[in-house]
């Protein structure tokens, strides 16, 4: 975190409005990319991104391309259900590339304690990690979990233990699992239901330890990775949409989780795309963060800066010095077509694959 204090924009809360007075002195330049045809060379590290698959892996219209790097920037599920959450960690396993990493977006509801007054991830979910040497050791980073009895409903279910010990934490789980129920049923019943049927995010949020179930690819949440030299950090956070998951109003709130960014990072994950680049709706309206073009732009800058959210706003733009990939894979009507983006990226000197 940096001393540097970034000032709040004083129409934040109209990021449309925002980006016509910023971008007279933005630099625009939109990009065509292509699929690299052939492989890497071994200086070179391949990242394949993709983002708002919305559980609909089976039905993509493309192939993945080959790559050392899968990422995706959120919003895997609809709601956030275990079973959804599972589905989809089988489906990235299935993948080829060595190393995978994910975020959340606005629909993993399960991942946000506010909506199952859960732990912070830091607390129960330390899967980040840095290298030293070739970088190899990012390999290690996947969890390997098994799922608790329990899990994916009310505790109360699962055998009894036995011991005084264990039986004292069997109840303190149990009457944890009430109050996260009562607080997720009336944030559930609060928010819009986006089409989907009110039990089923109910029964989501009411899931314990979801992200736990994430083993088969590194999640980040507000933390960073080393690959080879390269630094990573993912960060699910989005202003205002809906009230769904990471959501958090604009302005102060949102640079404070912009501040976290470190600024050292050659590649940002996040689910929401700043303002201005990838963000632009089909309402004319932009949804983008005003506060997190400002960090990009102004301390962090790194070399690209991956996200999603805005399914119509799919493509790469360039201010001349950061490249801003928009990876969601769903167009508007849900129909996951757009094909992952592939770049490379130079490996330092002093590092491997």
């Amino acid at each position: 975190m940096s001393g540097l204090s970034l000032p709040i924009h004083p129409i934040t809360n109209n990021p449309t409005q925002a980006w016509e007075e910023m971008r007279r002195s933005q630099k625009i330049i939109k990009l065509n990319v292509k699929t690299p045809q052939t492989p890497p060379d071994q200086n070179m590290l391949r990242f394949v991104c993709m983002s708002d698959t919305h559980c609909l892996t089976s039905h993509l219209q493309f192939e993945i391309p080959d790559g050392d790097v899968f990422v995706h920037a959120g919003d895997f599920t609809r709601c956030g259900s275990a079973s959804e959450v599972e589905e989809f960690n089988s489906w990235i396993g299935a993948l080829p590339h060595k190393h995978k990493i994910v975020i959340a977006g606005n629909h993993e509801l399960s991942f946000d304690p506010k909506f199952t007054g859960g732990a912070s991830i830091k607390q129960h979910h330390k899967t980040a990690h840095t290298d030293t040497g070739s970088g190899n050791k990012a390999v290690g980073a996947t969890s390997k979990r098994k799922p608790a009895a329990g899990r994916h409903g009310n505790p109360g279910r699962a055998r009894r233990p036995r011991g005084f010990k264990a039986f004292c934490d069997w109840l303190v789980s149990r009457a944890r699992w009430a109050v996260q129920a009562l607080r997720g049923d009336g944030l559930i019943n609060e928010i819009p239901d986006l089409g989907m049927e009110r039990d089923d995010l109910k029964a989501a949020v009411a899931q314990e330890n979801t992200i736990d179930l994430i083993t088969n690819a590194v999640y980040l949440q507000d933390q960073a990775l080393t690959l080879c030299g390269i630094k990573l950090y993912g960060t699910p956070w989005q202003p205002e949409f809906c009230n769904w998951a990471f959501n958090v109003p604009r302005g102060k709130q949102c640079l404070e989780k912009w501040d976290a960014i470190p600024e050292d990072t050659d590649i940002l994950i996040t689910h929401t795309p700043p303002v201005g680049h990838g963000d632009l709706c089909c309402t004319g309206v932009r949804a983008g963060c005003v506060e997190l073009l400002n960090t990009v732009q102004t301390r962090v800058k790194p070399k690209y800066h991956l996200f999603g959210h805005i399914h119509e706003g799919y493509g790469v733009t360039s201010d001349g010095k950061i490249i801003f990939i928009n990876a969601s894979t769903c167009n508007i009507n849900y129909v996951p077509i757009n094909p992952p983006i592939v770049f490379d990226v130079p490996i330092p000197l002093g590092f491997s694959k």
